[in-house]
């Protein structure tokens, strides 16, 4: 009895030990991923360990495909930009496909150099020259695909004068000054040109009871201080406290408007400057061309001299007139209009437009006493001694010419 129970026992174990051996491996079944096709590879995340045998499956009915406008893009661009990909999700069963190239939050683009792993890009970085492959990826790499690319080397050619850029001639550039934009300069045309060698005309003007001499001023210091604020080099800051309206404009046309001209003798308006009406500043266009007519008359005047661009026009006149009137309190252009003809200001003049015999034009008036107030009067040269002339021990300031001159080129205002 008990070697029969032994022989059964052995017969259970040996069937138990047979049911433990090897079974030939199952075909994978429709719902498992296929394997990576050349270029680029299809997954769908299982989480499970991938078998080691190649294992020939049927296409994914769900895939993404990617084609490239270019796979050769030039050094210095982004992928994105200059291989232009599009990403096409395809979806078989449901008959649809959808362009997912750029799914904010859903597609993804790695790009890694072939040559170095260890060097990684985002679609939007700037590549130097290399090989290089795009990983996409679809729904959280659900879907991905792998594209490669070439990142070409650029050859840099040095820009030389025609090839690149070129540089423009003085006399090309003509047409384009500020006078010949309608809308744009002020006072409209025929003012000041801006470049080249313009000669200018100051004329002192005086009235019958505001006169220079009767201030204690006398001609020669009047010719000495217009002489100094108009024309002065000032090259070595030795000939006037500051600058110059020549100076100025010298330098801040990089030496291309070089203003010189002459200084009038001084010129009598025959009325009281009492008698005039401070509210009407047509008279300053008035009183220049008053001023003209006695300078021809007395033969000091010859207009072409004042003609640089040939337009019929004297380029620019500056009246800088002496007179017992004071400053307009409210400034010129104020809501307080009392006094105006007694400020600063450039205007223009209808003067006959004549190429032999040019006409008065573009104007500016300024008072003399703008000229001489006491803002440099501190400045000294290097031996202690005053620079430039004085009138009453104030010096000469030509902020105020140098501004409107602005005007007389056609600049406008910007405060």
């Amino acid at each position: 009895m008990a070697n029969m129970k032994k022989t059964l026992a052995w017969a259970v174990l040996g069937l138990a030990l047979a049911s433990c051996s090897p079974s030939q491996p199952s075909q994978p079944s429709s719902s498992q991923s296929p394997a990576s096709s050349e270029g680029s590879s299809l997954s769908e995340d299982s989480g499970s360990a991938s078998s080691s045998e190649e294992i020939s499956l049927a296409p994914s009915k769900q895939r993404v495909e990617v084609s490239l406008s270019s796979s050769v893009i030039p050094e210095g661009s982004c992928f994105f930009d200059a291989a232009k990909p599009t990403v096409t999700f395809v979806d078989e069963e449901a008959g649809t496909e959808e362009d997912v190239t750029e799914f904010k939050f859903q597609t993804t683009y790695t790009i890694t150099d072939k040559n170095d792993s260890s060097k990684t890009y985002g679609a939007g970085d700037v590549l130097p020259h290399g090989s290089y492959s795009a990983k996409i990826r679809y729904k959280k790499a659900k879907w991905t695909k792998t594209v490669d690319f070439t990142v070409q080397q650029e050859q840099i050619e040095k820009a030389s004068e025609g090839n690149g850029y070129y540089t423009p001639s003085l006399e090309s550039l003509a047409p384009y000054t500020y006078q010949n934009f309608s809308g744009v300069e002020t006072l409209g045309g025929s003012g000041m040109p801006s470049s080249g060698n313009v000669n200018i005309l100051v004329i002192p003007v005086q009235f019958n009871n505001a006169k220079f001499e009767s201030s204690g001023i006398s001609e020669q210091q009047v010719h000495d201080v217009l002489q100094e604020a108009f024309f002065s080099e000032n090259e070595n800051g030795q000939d006037t406290p500051w600058e110059s309206l020549h100076s100025y404009y010298k330098k801040a046309s990089f030496g291309r408007l070089n203003i010189g001209g002459d200084v009038s003798s001084i010129v009598t308006y025959n009325a009281d400057d009492t008698t005039l009406d401070g509210n009407n500043t047509g008279l300053a266009q008035t009183i220049t061309l008053d001023a003209i007519r006695q300078l021809e008359e007395k033969g000091e005047l010859d207009p072409t001299r004042y003609d640089a661009n040939g337009d019929g026009y004297i380029d620019g006149i500056e009246v800088i007139y002496f007179t017992s009137q004071s400053i307009p309190t409210g400034g010129f252009g104020s809501e307080d209009k009392s006094g105006n003809l007694w400020w600063n200001f450039t205007t223009n003049v209808n003067g006959a437009k004549n190429v032999k015999k040019p006409g008065a034009r573009r104007i500016f008036w300024s008072r003399f006493d703008f000229l001489t107030n006491s803002y440099y009067s501190s400045y000294k040269d290097s031996s202690g001694n005053p620079i430039g002339n004085r009138i009453d021990g104030k010096s000469v300031d030509a902020h105020t010419i140098i501004h409107e001159t602005g005007h007389m080129m056609g600049a406008p205002d910007y405060y």
